[in-house]
């Protein structure tokens, strides 16, 4: 076969188009190929040696030139034989070559997915080792606030690592802790009358504490009572409202504070209404709405006729005389032993131009010993 390769390239040098000048030159590098290509094929080669064997045994001239004619379709149909099978070579490679690109491309959408999800594990990864070192260095600036003072803010921090660790027993029972102090600290600030600052701890107690109970702003609104300090008993009563919006002793007492201390008829009314509405939902609950009927005095609440009394005077004062002598009617079914609502109620007759009820209502407040009442029958009445 390395005889034939030799030959070949040598005839090829010969014969080819670029360097031999020879009309029929590409036509014979054309056939010199093709006998290259039989006889570089075993199979195709067999049949030709055989061929040429055949045409020995033969042995005469006219053989001879018919095995010219017989070579000639033998190499055309050896050619066709050739073409054929490097045609189906070529479909092979190709298959060959599409199934390797398939695989090359299944690969890579594996290898893709593959990386994608690693790449993802990988952000996970760095994603809660970043959380982790941020709650750390939150952690560590909770514990500063708390050494410093700065309970709000303490507090502040430790429900938003809370929030991401619920159950964390270390973060719980340093939130317990700081409770802790605060309830030292505002017992320790009452008992030395320092009310602000009692009333700070508080307010902070107030936002961060699950159970939040309104006696201790009813005792700081007496502490700021006795002190004089009308702001801050107005803001821990306020206080109250903002935890229980039904308690009816703190509207009565901020009505009381705009209305006797204050003088401010608008604020008190408003506050007088609200603890006034809060009783009639208590008769309504109780009796129905014909609870006018049926309302027991000696079972109410004592509350409710004081309530009932300071509204009358509130409107009195802003010339609401029907309204007026309505509260003061009922503050007096409520508590018949109450001798200042004599007073309230002539003045409201008076007013609306009935005299002779208004003397009456003086009358009855004489006989009970209200002074006021005396002065006004003897000034209206002769």
């Amino acid at each position: 076969m390395s005889d034939v390769k030799s030959a070949y390239k040598i005839l090829a040098m010969e014969h080819h188009p670029d360097t031999n000048s020879r009309e029929d030159a590409t036509a014979l590098f054309i056939e010199l190929n093709d006998a290259y290509e039989i006889l570089s094929d075993p199979e195709a080669r067999a049949k030709y040696d055989l061929f040429l064997s055949y045409e020995t045994f033969q042995g005469n001239e006219s053989s001879s030139m018919s095995s010219n004619v017989g070579y000639s379709d033998y190499l055309q149909s050896t050619k066709k034989h050739t073409k054929a099978r490097s045609s189906k070579a070529q479909v092979t490679r190709d298959e060959k070559y599409g199934r390797i690109i398939s695989f090359a491309f299944l690969l890579v959408i594996v290898l893709g997915t593959v990386s994608l999800n690693w790449w993802q594990d990988y952000l996970k990864v760095k994603e809660k080792e970043a959380a982790k070192e941020k709650r750390a260095a939150l952690l560590g600036t909770t514990f500063i606030y708390y050494q410093e003072g700065e309970y709000r803010k303490a507090l502040e921090s430790v429900d938003i690592l809370l929030k991401k660790q619920p159950q964390n027993s270390t973060i719980i029972s340093f939130k317990k802790k700081v409770l802790k102090t605060l309830h030292t600290l505002y017992e320790e600030t009452i008992a030395k009358k320092k009310y602000d600052k009692a009333f700070f701890y508080l307010l902070i107690l107030k936002d961060f504490e699950k159970q939040k109970g309104i006696q201790p702003y009813y005792d700081i609104a007496h502490f700021y009572e006795q002190k004089g300090d009308i702001e801050g008993e107005v803001q821990a009563l306020k206080e109250i409202l903002t935890i229980d919006k039904n308690q009816i002793l703190a509207y009565k007492k901020l009505g009381a504070i705009y209305y006797f201390r204050v003088q401010n008829n608008g604020e008190a009314i408003f506050y007088y209404k609200k603890a006034a509405q809060i009783a009639i939902n208590y008769y309504i609950q109780k009796y129905g709405k014909a609870y006018p009927l049926l309302v027991e005095p000696t079972r109410m609440p004592s509350i409710h006729a004081i309530i009932f009394h300071e509204q009358s005077q509130v409107l009195l004062a802003m010339g609401n005389y029907e309204k007026a002598l309505s509260s003061a009617k009922w503050a007096n079914f409520l508590n018949l032993d109450n001798k200042e609502v004599y007073p309230i109620m002539g003045m409201c007759s008076f007013k609306m131009g009935n005299k002779k009820k208004a003397c009456e209502y003086w009358k009855l407040g004489t006989e009970k010993s209200s002074s006021k009442a005396k002065e006004m029958l003897l000034d209206f009445c002769k």
